[in-house]
């Protein structure tokens, strides 16, 4: 009777999520694979899903089926960020496919949940009300405090934002739908982020979902974030984070040459366009060849500093997959002790399973997209 009980108050749960997203239940019951019949019936409580049905029914609804049949959030749910690009023309949000984000976050989670591993800290979000300006003075401020003199925060932030807040960084390559994501699971925070070669656009995204977390915007779907404002808030913390105001405009905009300009952005560990950005934002008006130079594609600004070869120390920094630390000693010790097998951390470090994982059945090693089915 309670089994019973429970899938009539889970056809109920999906009844008001779908009325609630605006979908058709023919298109429904297509999706996870019902006739619009069973479809029906499931949701007045005269069948029961199948399992199968059920988890199809909560992947596309985009909630889980802890909550179809509880009414709880699942405290293994990922929260998460997904990015939406702002398209000046249609002057509305370009929503990225949560699903991917869900699927990247749950990815992550799980390795996680596989060694046992919770927060590496609990980082507080900046007070209500801050702006992105002084959440990023803010921020900077703890993260210069950890540096060398020279050193620069872009060249050390992955490291620098776990060592200070707790908030692990993950460079991955077995997606290439996505630039990257901020999430949290079971207390856990972290940036994901797809290998590139572009590491200017890397720093730039990872400073952007850093500003998320701050900003607390992590949640479990857009309909339950504020989305320009979210995107406005740390679109603008992550430009004051790598280029402050101050800087910006110290720099001279009017006598200034390509070259100095080329010096500029390459300091400041950014592209072109973000300066370009910049630039607009704080209502600079730059000299004509500036101008012009700032519409350039940055190897292309470069060259007027590094013809014709552009090397930057910072080149290969986000080409290949990084893992935290702390994730990687976790699975090391989960693996010792029996309670993980090695396939992740095999993973991770790039080996054969059999070299993490003696007891390892002698097969093929573990590959991203084997990964990706396994978890």
């Amino acid at each position: 009777m309670e089994a019973e009980t429970q899938q009539i108050h889970a056809g109920t749960r999906a009844l008001q999520r779908i009325d609630a997203l605006q979908m058709k239940h023919s298109d429904v019951a297509a999706a996870v694979g019902m006739t619009p019949d069973a479809m029906s019936r499931s949701l007045r409580g005269q069948r029961n899903f199948k399992l199968v049905e059920m988890a199809a029914l909560a992947d596309h609804l985009n909630t889980s089926i802890h909550w179809l049949v509880t009414g709880e959030r699942d405290p293994y749910e990922v929260k998460l960020s997904a990015r939406h690009e702002w398209d000046a023309q249609s002057r509305s949000d370009q929503t990225h496919d949560w699903r991917t984000a869900k699927r990247v976050g749950n990815d992550i989670a799980a390795i996680y949940h596989q060694a046992q591993l919770g927060p590496a800290g609990n980082p507080s979000p900046v007070p209500n009300g801050w702006t992105p300006l002084k959440g990023a003075q803010w921020a900077r401020q703890h993260l210069e405090a950890a540096l060398a003199p020279g050193e620069v925060v872009a060249d050390h932030l992955p490291e620098l934002m776990e060592r200070i807040f707790g908030i692990d960084v993950f460079v991955i390559d077995y997606d290439t739908t996505f630039d990257a994501y901020s999430a949290e699971a079971n207390g856990a925070k972290f940036v994901v982020q797809k290998t590139t070669g572009a590491w200017w656009r890397a720093v730039f995204n990872i400073a952007h979902e850093f500003g998320h977390i701050l900003h607390n915007d992590l949640a479990y779907s857009d309909e339950e974030r504020a989305v320009r404002a979210d995107e406005w808030w740390a679109n603008n913390f992550a430009a004051e984070l790598l280029l402050p105001q101050s800087d910006v405009r110290g720099f001279d905009w009017a006598g200034g040459t390509v070259q100095d300009l080329a010096r500029f952005v390459e300091n400041h560990r950014v592209s072109t366009l973000t300066t370009a950005n910049r630039v607009n934002s704080l209502g600079i008006s730059p000299s004509g060849r500036l101008a012009a130079a700032l519409t350039w594609k940055t190897p292309q600004l470069m060259q007027a500093l590094h013809s014709p070869f552009w090397v930057s120390p910072m080149d290969g920094a986000y080409r290949s997959p990084r893992f935290p630390a702390r994730v990687i000693e976790a699975h090391q010790a989960a693996v010792a002790e029996g309670r993980a097998n090695g396939q992740t951390l095999a993973w991770m470090l790039g080996v054969p399973v059999e070299d993490v994982d003696p007891s390892w059945f002698a097969g093929p090693s573990m590959t991203a997209a084997r990964l990706h089915a396994a978890l």
